[in-house]
């Protein structure tokens, strides 16, 4: 019986680590983003490009999405 209680001990615990972390994480974005100047000194400060990706590179959500996309099914996404 206490090998159960402690299995699900350590298992509460496990969870609430994993959620603690993400808060921390999502908390940390939100501070760096109201610590910045503006926009550029925050992609800046994340070090990677956060972009919006080119359309012409995008694929369809349909057969007739957007006529000025070519089809681009061989692509890898």
């Amino acid at each position: 019986m206490e090998i159960v209680f402690g299995v699900m001990g350590i298992a509460v615990i496990i969870s609430l680590y994993l959620r603690l972390r993400d808060q921390d994480r999502t908390i940390k974005d939100l501070v760096d983003r109201l610590s910045a100047r503006n926009y550029s000194e925050y992609v800046a400060a994340k070090g990677y490009d956060e972009r919006t990706p080119d359309p012409s590179f995008r694929k369809p959500m349909s057969w007739h999405d957007d006529p000025t996309i070519d089809d681009v099914e061989e692509r890898d996404y």
